[in-house]
Formats: structure tokens, C-alpha cells, sequence
């Protein structure tokens, strides 16, 4: 199924459920989401009587912990109206004011407002789109000057384990087989694997739902570097999580003149972009040369697969070369990793086959990352 809408489309075939969350306990995940605002430069009580802007809200669940900050206005957008209908149902039981808040079914590009908001929140929405970077400008336009964006990015790196995944799957069968055949055979591939992660907050069906079986037609991912140069002519970098940003700079030193925290930022991300490759290591700051290179390495392989995805060819031989790129950098600077990855690379090789796994299903990036701007 071709995905002209990216994410809508199949959400409206699918349902809402793939979107929804398993929250246990919502005290601890409050207390989760004030730690990611604190990390992206934002008190919770800086945020009452504010006005709030978010666009992609899914059903709701992180909605909850925006609107118990009292913002005075919460206004929600979302293309889905399945989606947003959920999410209202969600909300209807927050302590906020159903007077403060409003529901607008609306494609991100077609939302229009005079008002200009104090923060903006577009979570998990704009990478995978045809074109991020004009969607990110298009939502960071409704920031007010002074006010606060909140985005999320995914780059090959911190992806390159999903990409193994998908590969898995794509080296069996057509993307565009049914859904449900596709779930029976992936499900006794990938249950061990969702096994090894603490917190996952969804089941093994929704997950794969929304990683593997999603089609992808020309989607492109939005690395941090990507981010910061869409807005670079009018916001500055504020926090992110994880934080990456080592900034020496003495204050009295920041004049116009001088590069700003972007430049710094982005020196700092290919210096430390190995970190989003595998969640249970850290290590320390390699030379950015070898980052640009695993970032180069990883897109080939993103683009590759997309391409095969969509039937355009399928000749597995252009992505064996790739494999062995990335497995030359990740011995230099991840070597931990190492014997996950060459274990996931035969295995895609040998066709994805249903068998006894031992360092591949422990693996997983850091999957997506959380950036806070100001805009000047």
C-alpha cells in the first residue's frame, strides 16, 4: 500500500490503538515527563496561563501531563480524526478546563491561526514526512518571538537498529503484503527482542504495527544537525535529551560576532553520534570526521531500504557494501556493539530465518531525540 499521507494514511487503516500507550502508573510517567522538560530548558511552572500549541497529539496519553501544567490555552492538531477523537476522550479527564482546550482536525500544512503561541510541541511527526524540513519550518512559523518549539529527530544512527529489523522482514516478503500475515510471521521473530526493553509501553503487535509494517514511500528522517540548520535564521538551541552539548564559552564572550550555541551543537552531535547507536553503552568523544562518516554510511542504508521497500529494484547487493561500511566505523568507535551488528548483518544475509539470536535482540538505538528552540 503506497502511504501518500505519511503516518495518516495508515493510521486510518489501522485504527488508533497502534498510537496508544500502556501507562501503569501515571505518577512515574509524570515524573518522566517533567524530566525530559527540565532537559529541554523548560520548568513545568514556567508553562501556566501560557498558550499551547501541539500538532500530531496521538491519542492523548503525553497530552495528559501538558495539560496539568494550566496553560491557558491548549489547542490540539492532528490530521487523523480517529486519532483526535481519542485524544479527546483522553483529555475530557485531565484537571484542565474543557474551555481551555480545542480540538482541530487539520493537516499540519493547512493549519492556520493569527495567533502566535508560547510553546509549540510537534512530537514524533516530523521525521518520516516527504519532507521534514519544510514541515518543521511550517509548525516552528505558530512559535511567538521569545516562545519555545519542541520537536523530536531521528537520525540513521540512532535507527540503524529498526533498520536491521525492517531488512529482516523486507528480505522475506513484499512490504505491501497484508498486515495481518505480516504480523504472524514477524511477531515470533521480534517478541524476544521487545522482551529486552524495560518500559516498552505498548504491545509486541502495536509495536510492530507502527516500526515494520508501516509503509514508508519516500519518508525522510530529520537528524539534529538537519534540525538545527532548518532554523538557524531564526531560533537558537535550548536543551535536548539526551543532552549532548558541551559549551565552554565564557558569556561575556557571546557576542553577535562570535558562532553561536548552534554551531556549537552541531560540532558536538558528529563528535558524540556514535552514543545513538546502542542505548547500553556510552563512550567518549570520537573524532567528528568518523561521525559524519557513520552518519553518511547509515542514510545509504535508510535510502536503500526505501528504496527496496517500494519495488523500485531489488538488488540486496548494493546494501552488503553499506553493511560492511558501517561494520568498519562501528569497530573504531562502538566496538561493543559489534557483535550484535555482525550478527544482525548474517542474519539478514541468510534471509531473516526463525532462529536462536544472541546479541542482536539486545540491541536498540536511542531511537528518537528530544531538541528545545528559542526563537529570537
Amino acid at each position: 500500500m503506497e502511504n501518500k499521507r505519511p503516518y495518516l494514511d495508515f493510521y486510518d487503516q489501522i485504527g488508533d490503538k497502534v498510537v496508544s500507550r500502556i501507562i501503569e502508573d501515571e505518577l512515574e510517567f509524570f515524573r518522566t515527563r517533567s524530566a525530559l522538560y527540565m532537559s529541554l530548558g523548560i520548568a513545568k511552572g514556567f508553562l501556566k496561563d501560557k498558550a499551547i500549541l501541539e500538532f500530531g497529539p496521538g491519542s492523548g496519553h503525553n497530552s495528559i501531563f501538558t495539560a496539568s501544567l494550566g496553560p491557558s490555552k491548549y489547542v490540539l492538531v492532528d490530521g487523523g480524526k480517529k486519532i483526535l477523537e481519542a485524544a479527546k476522550r483522553r483529555l475530557s479527564k485531565s484537571v484542565l478546563s474543557p474551555k481551555r482546550i480545542t480540538y482541530i482536525n487539520s493537516l499540519f500544512e493547512e493549519y492556520q491561526s493569527d495567533e502566535y503561541f508560547d510553546l509549540v510541541i510537534a512530537e514524533a511527526c516530523i521525521p518520516m514526512q516527504e519532507d521534514p524540513a519544510a514541515m518543521l519550518k511550517t509548525v516552528a512559523a505558530h512559535v511567538k518571538p521569545g516562545g519555545v518549539l519542541i520537536i523530536t529527530t531521528i537520525s540513521a544512527v540512532s535507527y540503524l537498529s529498526e533498520i536491521m529489523r525492517r531488512l529482516g522482514r523486507d528480505i522475506q516478503m513484499k512490504a505491501d503484503v497484508d498486515s495481518e500475515k505480516q504480523l504472524e510471521i514477524l511477531r515470533p521473530l521480534y517478541q524476544s527482542h521487545l522482551a529486552t526493553l524495560t518500559g516498552l509501553s505498548r504491545s509486541v503487535d502495536d509495536w510492530l504495527l507502527d516500526n515494520i509494517v508501516q509503509p514508508l514511500n519516500v519518508q525522510k528522517l530529520l537528524t539534529i544537525p538537519e534540525a538545527i540548520e532548518s532554523l538557524v535564521d531564526n531560533f537558537e538551541l535550548l536543551g535536548s535529551s539526551p543532552r549532548f552539548v558541551t559549551d565552554w564559552r565564557w558569556h561575556k564572550t557571546m557576542i553577535a560576532e562570535t558562532p553561536g550555541i548552534n554551531n556549537t551543537a552541531e560540532r558536538c552531535y558528529y563528535s558524540t553520534n556514535i552514543n545513538l547507536l546502542d542505548y547500553r553503552f556510552e563512550t567518549k568523544d570520537h573524532d567528528p570526521v568518523l561521525g559524519k562518516a557513520l552518519e553518511l554510511e547509515c542514510s545509504k542504508l535508510w535510502n536503500q531500504m526505501i528504496t527496496i521497500e517500494n519495488d523500485r529494484h531489488t538488488d540486496w547487493h548494493l546494501i552488503w557494501p553499506i553493511l560492511d561500511g558501517i561494520a568498519r566505523i562501528i569497530a573504531e568507535l562502538g566496538p561493543r556493539t559489534t557483535p550484535a551488528f555482525d550478527e544482525a548483518r548474517r542474519w539478514v544475509q541468510g534471509g531473516a530465518l526463525e532462529t536462536a539470536l544472541i546479541d542482536f535482540p539486545y540491541w536498540w538505538g536511542r531511537g528518537q531525540q528530544y531538541l528545545s528552540f528559542v526563537r529570537r
